[in-house]
């Protein structure tokens, strides 16, 4: 049963340890994520699925990191403080991979105990109990609409779960929005972030799934897929979206959202 739905950014310079006086600049972000670590706590959830585009080594499928404990930690990023561990949703990782692969949904599985940044930001950023298992589920290089079929067929197997399920989706929006961006500005940066936010707002997949190919390519973003599985798990349901911060101080677009669910 999905409990909790949210879309967050994953940049380390919402720690304070990594961005220094530079971490103010993300107030905003900082506090949308304290207000999502509180509902979070609310919903009581027992698992949390997190989705995101930096996980595992498959580029053609879907594919869930399997491992018997998982280490979230800051390491790449100079924090070699920062750490928690989490156990795998071992039944529901086993149920995810049975059913989508009677679907004809092609999903492999790797094992690796260090969570790549796309999960452990958002883990550690929540601060979810430590009891709380987790599934690490990675993107692929299928199209839109493919992404968008999964997170419908994801949602079967998590509506028959009996366990109460959150579901997390990480990126970070355009990497081009200005020239001090790590990519350089290009004026398809704010489009696809506008684009992005209206669809979110709205909570309109049309939106999200009209968005040009090579406006997608050329923001440079690394959440346009994970939010399409989210997206695709919240289809058919009522949904209330709302945007808890937007903030691009980098040249990043950085969005946080809830959507509640009635």
């Amino acid at each position: 049963m999905i409990v909790f739905t949210s879309f967050v950014p994953h940049t380390p310079l919402v720690f304070e340890s990594i961005g220094k006086e530079r971490s103010a600049e993300l107030d905003k972000t900082k506090m949308a994520l304290l207000q999502l670590r509180d509902e979070l706590r609310v919903a009581h959830p027992e698992v949390i699925v997190i989705i995101s585009a930096h996980a595992g080594e498959q580029t053609e499928v879907y594919s869930m990191n399997m491992h018997e404990q998982y280490t979230a930690e800051l390491k790449e990023f100079g924090d070699y403080e920062t750490m928690e561990e989490y156990k795998p949703a071992t039944a529901l990782v086993d149920q995810i991979q049975r059913q989508l692969r009677n679907e004809h949904i092609h999903i492999t599985m790797h094992s690796q105990e260090s969570l790549t940044h796309g999960a452990a930001i958002p883990l550690l950023s929540l601060e979810p109990n430590k009891k709380i298992k987790i599934v690490p589920i990675a993107t692929c290089q299928k199209s839109p609409k493919e992404h968008v079929q999964f997170g419908k067929a994801l949602r079967e197997v998590l509506d028959e779960h009996p366990a109460r399920i959150a579901v997390i989706a990480s990126g970070d929006l355009a990497h081009t929005l200005s020239k001090d961006a790590p990519l350089g500005y290009k004026k398809e940066g704010k489009e696809f972030d506008d684009a992005v936010q209206y669809a979110v707002n709205e909570n309109s997949l049309s939106t999200l799934l009209s968005i040009k190919p090579k406006v997608v390519q050329k923001a440079a973003e690394c959440g346009y897929l994970p939010l399409l599985v989210l997206f695709g798990i919240l289809e058919g349901m009522e949904v209330v979206p709302k945007t808890l911060a937007y903030q691009d101080p980098f040249g990043v677009g950085f969005l946080t959202a809830r959507f509640y669910t009635l």
